[in-house]
């Protein structure tokens, strides 16, 4: 089997190691592609064939050589279990001591706290530093290759240094100093199979699935994958419920690695906004780099199973999984991938078998959609309108029945509360028959007005603020309908005021309806001319002056 990248660097390391005299080599990498794991793999599996002991130093939160010294000599300690006399005072001392006497604040100064000690105190000692990226303001990069250079030339240590180039800035002497001491230099680019095999063994459920991700979007982020292993594992009370139904569990494990993907990207996105964007084709036009780049891995589809990728959003950005909600949605795909077989399988008799009785089979497809108006839903109303046309076609004695029987259901499933069509659906249903069309127009109108029927629905509507296109309903209210609620309800007026002073009410989507309040407020004031109109009014116009004032420079 031919040898990876990354196989070739171990190889080239331990041949580095078995050599006496001391070299400094230095592993460059990307963020986040697991060089330091790397290092620490190689010397759990390679430490006892080297025959070396090896000390690992993250420059993170050091303020001083002080402290790197500090920390080489007590690990080299516990590593060799000998150390020289550095002192006669060292004799009578405990070690913390000794590390205190002989290791003083060095400033930008080196050479004399190493030097206390004998070459032989470093045999067979391996130095790695990592995270220069991170290195303190307070302390020099110069200083650091300093003492490196000390290690490795006086007591002939053998020095690695992990790092990330692209992330360090090499100012022209600190870049002379580097070429001088570094002797080997490996770039550690694992390919994404290799990183994933880093994070893989973690992996509880749903295993086959997040490599074609990471791979498709050329993820290769040890930290990135880490959390979308751990997001699919928040799933792993559904292993035992989508046993059988493959398509089910892709649609869940792809959502999962998504979501989890970008929420680790990107922290703290608002995902409704990126969906918005996502959907705008007028996207390009927008500068906004971070939900550009986001779209990038977005990768299912957002108009199928909508529910699901809201509810895993939800539990992947607050890292509190529900699982009662999430098994109940579960089983409804389930109940459409069940249905989806029955079907396709009636689909083939139909269309292949020629010993089939195909009144009895279009009867037991009708029958699948008459159990509940949820099987529409569940299937589509593009394949519950396919599978109509289907039955009216090889049964034609009962195409008038079938097609009377789908009507009734589509208004049904046209008056159910929530539903979420695209255009292409809704067209579907219009030109299935002109009546539906009629109806939907009835149960929009219906719909419009039982939601702004009463002052305790419209209160709702303000308070919850959950759908723009309700606050258009409240814009067509008279306005003297409004000011009676205002004038003779305090709850309703609260309502409206807290509002009109929220942050949510200074979106450009809403402008009318404000105008109309402060409009009526206005109204108000002008009747009453009392001191509660007239600093309600004063606060209203104070809060939404700066959209005003936006809004007359640019006329």
């Amino acid at each position: 089997m031919q040898k990876n990248e990354i196989d070739k660097i171990k190889e080239k390391l331990i041949q580095i190691f078995k050599d006496e005299s001391a070299v400094c080599t230095t592993i460059n990498g990307k963020w986040g592609v697991g060089k330091t794991y790397f290092w620490h793999k190689f010397v759990e599996d390679n430490s006892k064939e080297l025959n070396k002991s090896f000390v690992y130093i993250s420059l993170f939160g050091k303020d001083s050589v002080n402290q790197i010294v500090k920390e080489i000599i007590f690990q080299a300690y516990r590593a060799s279990k000998v150390i020289s006399e550095v002192s006669e005072k060292a004799k009578y001392l405990k070690f913390d001591k000794i590390l205190d006497s002989v290791v003083p604040t060095l400033g930008s100064a080196i050479i004399g706290c190493i030097s206390f000690f004998e070459k032989k105190d470093f045999e067979n000692i391996i130095i790695c530093f990592d995270d220069f990226e991170r290195l303190s303001n307070k302390l020099s990069i110069k200083d650091v290759f300093g003492l490196i250079s000390e290690l490795k030339e006086q007591k002939n240590c053998h020095i690695v240094m992990i790092f990330n180039a692209d992330e360090i800035k090499f100012d022209g002497e600190t870049k002379k100093y580097k070429d001088k001491i570094i002797d080997y230099e490996f770039e550690y680019s694992p390919s994404v199979e290799d990183t994933y095999k880093i994070v893989k063994d973690r992996l509880k459920c749903f295993k086959e699935y997040p490599l074609e991700y990471f791979k498709d979007k050329n993820i290769n982020n040890i930290r990135v994958m880490r959390r979308v292993v751990d997001a699919l594992n928040d799933f792993v009370f559904l292993e035992k419920e989508l046993d059988g139904f493959k398509i089910t569990m892709e649609i869940l494990a792809k959502h999962i690695i998504e979501i989890a993907t970008i929420n680790s990207l990107f922290a703290r996105i608002d995902f409704g906004e990126l969906i918005e964007y996502y959907l705008d084709k007028n996207r390009n036009k927008q500068e906004n780099e971070i939900l550009k780049e986001a779209t990038q891995y977005i990768a299912c589809s957002i108009f199928e199973y909508g529910y699901i990728r809201d509810d895993i959003t939800k539990c992947i950005t607050k890292s509190i999984i529900d699982e009662d909600r999430i098994m109940y949605i579960v089983k409804f795909m389930k109940l459409k991938e069940d249905t989806f077989r029955e079907l396709s399988n009636y689909n083939s008799i139909l269309r292949c078998d020629f010993s089939a009785n195909d009144e009895i089979i279009c009867d037991k497809i009708k029958e699948i959609f008459e159990t509940n108006i949820d099987m529409i839903n569940a299937c589509g109303v593009q394949n519950f309108i396919y599978y109509i046309n289907l039955i009216k076609e090889f049964n034609p004695k009962k195409e008038k029945i079938y097609h009377t029987f789908a009507v009734s259901k589509l208004k049904e499933f046209l008056n159910a509360e929530y539903i979420d069509l695209n255009s292409d659906e809704m067209d579907d249903i219009f030109n299935f028959d002109d009546n539906l069309k009629m109806s939907y127009r009835e149960i929009l109108k219906q719909n419009e007005k039982s939601k702004t029927s009463t002052k305790e629905a419209i209160l709702d509507i303000l308070i919850k603020k959950e759908n723009l296109n309700d606050f258009k309903l409240i814009e067509k209210i008279d306005d003297e309908v409004l000011k009676s609620y205002i004038l003779t309800d305090i709850k309703f007026c609260l309502g409206v005021v807290r509002f009109l002073d929220s942050q949510f009410s200074k979106s450009s989507n809403l402008k009318n309806l404000i105008d109309k309040f402060i409009g009526i407020f206005e109204n108000i004031n002008n009747e009453k001319k009392d001191l509660k109109s007239e600093k309600i009014l004063k606060i209203l116009k104070k809060f939404h002056s700066p959209i005003i004032n936006l809004e007359a420079k640019s006329l």
